[in-house]
């Protein structure tokens, strides 16, 4: 289907069937000539109508000073001449050439100072059609015409193929808003969209056709009138520019109450069950939700209740988007890292930590960091100002996306970083089989967010063994170094342990990061708005008998009780990226 759209205003113009008017004044010495003429061209009967007013008011027109119609063929042989007195003159060439060209024209005198001047009044160049000629006819079905658009198709009779276009020309208060050219014969069917609604529309269609060897010609069909509808809208909304980072997810809420009334609105976080996780009424077109408590994907739904036509309804879905959330990252924000936007060519050798960060926390095991022309990405591999951060910004996502082997391939353009994590898709599902029972047994909906942090420290504790041929030996450790150790061997040591606290606080929704010293690894836990250091390796001292201990010596504390308990120098930590514990 052919498609108009409307788009423009400009002015409009229409000349029918060959007809025009041509009016020439003259003024000397107080005398006034005035030649008037319409000409008419009838393409059936091969014709020429010449339609002449002439007025002489002072009768310079005589016969020695004749006004002198002649008409000349196309091989300046002249094949009509003629005298026009004043008054009306109506001359009919009827006796043309088909397929031919002419040139008429009307001479006469004017008086300048006292002197008879030549003068021409009329010229006009014209065509004749082709013998036999057959005009080319169009046809139109009637439109069916909606909101914004209107459709309709042309039928074309041209049984000796003379047409080269058919133009259609959409008019809105006499001005053209659009047209169209059609030179595809075989698809006439015609649809107009971007109406505006309730509004009157005249719709011109003519067909434009090769009358001889020299000029086209153009035959009009009566204007199709139109006039678009107005149907009654619902209320609806529009969710636009959604990002969330597993934190806060934005967006922009566009609603329009249309043709209902009483309108009120609804949004609805629905996780896959159809559990109502979130309710509010927005206000404001920039929305911004807290989704660091949900760890599902789920479905943002925009509900109405209105009035519509008489009618009530209530809680009407108008819009919906799905948000993915990835459940192993971060849903907490860190006061030294920044989640960045990685498309952009990194600028600034100082935001390199931060887009390792964003790659981290988005569980990528291969990414590209590209740098602008300012920078040599050379250097954040080969340089020991930039070497070592990618291991240490590890311990501050999820032990699942931590990073146990790093490949690099790079350019001064670009660095290729390759990772192999500790923990592979079968380990991860593995845990989380063991994980989710576990806290289910130990967790109750009264807790508080130190209650479960309490009960993780205990479990981890009361269900491991440190695992001091590992420490002497590292020939002689299996799953130690990460949360397998404790859950299915029962043993581990210092970032086994770390590792499992961290995995199961952050299930929790609780904020947990890893931190390492040059030989331990414990964690920085978030409570109560503060950040505060866990041990659970020290709380479960290793007994000389073989006894078990659970101690809290180590558990929540800051940063100074933390060096008065231990002053071997085993927690002397690089405060960089964790100056925020206290």
């Amino acid at each position: 289907m052919t498609k108009i759209i409307v788009a423009t205003i400009l002015s409009f113009i229409l000349v029918f069937g060959g007809s025009y008017v041509y009016t020439t004044y003259y003024k000397v010495n107080e005398s006034v000539i005035l030649v008037s003429c319409s000409e008419t061209y009838d393409i059936s009967d091969n014709e020429m109508l010449l339609d002449c007013d002439v007025v002489d008011e002072d009768s310079i027109i005589s016969t020695e000073y004749p006004l002198m119609l002649t008409l000349f063929d196309s091989d300046d042989v002249l094949v009509l001449e003629r005298v026009l007195p004043a008054g009306s003159n109506l001359v009919l060439f009827d006796e043309l050439d088909y397929n031919s060209e002419y040139s008429l024209a009307i001479d006469g005198y004017k008086i300048l100072e006292e002197e008879y001047v030549e003068q021409d009044f009329f010229t006009l160049d014209f065509s004749t059609v082709y013998e036999d000629f057959i005009i080319p006819e169009i046809s139109l079905s009637a439109a069916i015409t909606t909101d914004t658009s209107t459709n309709f198709s042309v039928s074309l009779a041209d049984t000796q193929s003379r047409s080269t276009s058919i133009e259609v020309t959409v008019l809105l208060d006499d001005s053209e808003v659009s047209t169209l050219s059609l030179t595809d014969f075989s698809d006439l069917d015609i649809e107009i969209t971007e109406l505006l609604q309730q509004t009157d529309y005249s719709i011109l269609v003519t067909s434009v056709f090769t009358m001889n060897d020299y000029d086209t010609w153009t035959t009009g069909i009566e204007l199709i009138e139109i006039t678009t509808l107005r149907t009654p809208l619902i209320p609806s909304a529009d969710i636009s520019n959604a990002t969330h980072d597993n934190i806060t997810l934005e967006f922009n809420l566009e609603t329009e109450d249309e043709d209902g009334t009483a309108v009120t609105y609804l949004i609805e976080l629905i996780d896959l069950e159809d559990n109502v996780l979130l309710s509010f009424v927005p206000i404001g077109t920039n929305i911004e939700v807290d989704i660091s408590e949900i760890t599902t994907d789920c479905t943002l739904s925009v509900k109405s209740n209105y009035t519509f036509l008489g009618v009530e309804y209530l809680n009407q879905e108008l819009e919906t988007y799905i948000v993915y959330t990835n459940q192993y990252a971060n849903f907490f924000e860190l006061p030294t890292l920044s989640l960045v936007d990685t498309s952009i060519p990194l600028s600034n050798y100082d935001d390199y930590d931060d887009y390792l960060y964003t790659f981290y926390n988005e569980g990528l095991t291969e990414f590209t960091i590209n740098c602008d022309e300012s920078l040599d990405c050379a250097l954040l591999v080969d340089s020991p100002l930039y070497s070592d951060i990618p291991f240490e910004i590890a311990g501050f996502i999820h032990p699942f996306y931590s990073p146990n082997q790093i490949e690099y391939s790079y350019t001064t353009e670009s660095v290729d970083v390759t990772i192999d994590n500790e923990y592979t898709s079968a380990l991860i599902y593995s845990i989380n089989q063991e994980i989710n029972p576990i806290l289910d047994s130990i967790i109750t909906e009264e807790m508080t967010d130190e209650d479960k942090i309490k009960a993780v420290h205990d479990y981890v504790i009361n269900n491991s063994v440190y695992d001091t041929d590992c420490y002497d030996n590292e020939g002689t450790c299996d799953n130690d170094h990460t949360a397998m150790g404790i859950l299915f061997d029962g043993n581990a040591v210092c970032d086994g342990y770390s590792h499992l606290v961290d995995i199961m606080l952050r299930a929790l929704r609780i904020p947990s990061i890893r931190i390492s010293s040059s030989v331990h690894q414990w964690n920085g836990v978030y409570n109560d708005g503060s950040w505060y250091h866990l041990d659970a390796t020290w709380d479960d001292p290793v007994s000389p008998g073989g006894e078990s201990y659970l101690e809290y010596d180590y558990f929540l504390i800051e940063t100074t009780d933390l060096f008065i308990l231990d002053d071997s120098g085993s927690h002397t930590y690089d405060t960089k990226y964790t100056n925020f514990i206290n």
